[in-house]
């Protein structure tokens, strides 16, 4: 990447983080794959920026915005559910996931620079959530906040997400 690329790399890394949709699906799959082992949440991270990768140069269509809203409440009900998912649908979960962080990150048409603004501050996000998980995990065993905190927070992440998915749908 040239060196005047770095202004898009920072124009893309700062839109993913002012769209909220994005910022909701991003801690949905880590509320979601939270319980992973490091190299198997490497690859997860991995599928869900590959995903992402793929559609950040789509056109922007009807249904993108309740694609990302089905895909932050299934998240969502997966964990305040306290769903225990096989690791292969973990790894899998994380490519529709991919998808609608690149649908929801709502650059159409984005240079290449922005799309690895977009993806790096994805996986930097990621990262510190997932460390900062850990940390509150070891503060907190055996504790009830560590199981009830995030089923609590993946209702709301449900929630957010049906309520959008309906608003989408009504003005489609």
């Amino acid at each position: 990447m040239p060196p005047d690329a770095a202004p898009e790399v920072l124009a893309g890394a700062l839109h993913v983080l002012h769209q909220p949709l994005a910022v909701a699906l991003l801690a949905a799959v880590l509320l979601a794959l939270r319980e992973l082992p490091p190299r198997l949440a490497a690859a997860s991270l991995a599928v869900l920026l590959a995903g992402a990768a793929l559609t950040l140069l789509m056109r922007p269509a009807a249904w993108h915005q309740a694609f990302v809203a089905a895909c932050i409440a299934l998240l969502g009900a997966v964990t305040a559910g306290a769903l225990r998912l096989p690791r292969w649908m973990s790894i899998g979960s994380c490519a529709p996931a991919g998808v609608a962080l690149g649908l929801g990150s709502g650059v159409p048409l984005s240079s290449g620079g922005e799309v690895a603004g977009i993806l790096l501050a994805a996986a930097v996000l990621l990262v510190a959530l997932q460390a900062a998980w850990r940390l509150a995990s070891v503060r907190w065993l055996g504790h009830s906040m560590r199981e009830w905190a995030p089923r609590v927070a993946g209702a709301w992440l449900a929630a957010i997400g049906s309520l959008v998915g309906a608003l989408a749908l009504l003005r489609a």
